[in-house]
């Protein structure tokens, strides 16, 4: 959660699957990925702080942390139609992995 001025601008949530298994909820589908690397799910940006790089420097502070901590990949999901999530995520240097349709 990342707080301005004691106000919630916005939030997301990351884990580290021990099995290796990414649980797509909105598809139902499942994903590999390498033991030990990252999700990044559920982000979200409070509407009155949006357009002011909340997104962005939170992810960038939970992704600094797991990776000076020897992570070494991480993975996030978007829906396909959220442009202004898929910027976001493309200016934090990810890259497609795979598309996944609802079920």
């Amino acid at each position: 959660m990342l707080l301005i001025d004691g106000e919630v601008a916005g939030r997301g949530f990351s884990e580290i699957p021990e099995d290796g298994r990414w649980h797509i909820g909105e598809t139902g589908t499942t994903e590999s990925i390498p033991t030990g690397s990252m999700l990044l799910t559920g982000f979200t940006t409070n509407r009155e702080f949006r357009r002011r790089g909340v997104y962005v420097a939170l992810m960038s502070h939970i992704l600094a942390e797991f990776f000076s901590q020897g992570g070494s990949e991480a993975f996030i999901g978007s829906l396909t139609l959220n442009t202004a999530s898929r910027r976001a995520i493309e200016k934090l240097g990810f890259s497609a992995f795979g598309v996944h349709r609802a079920v």
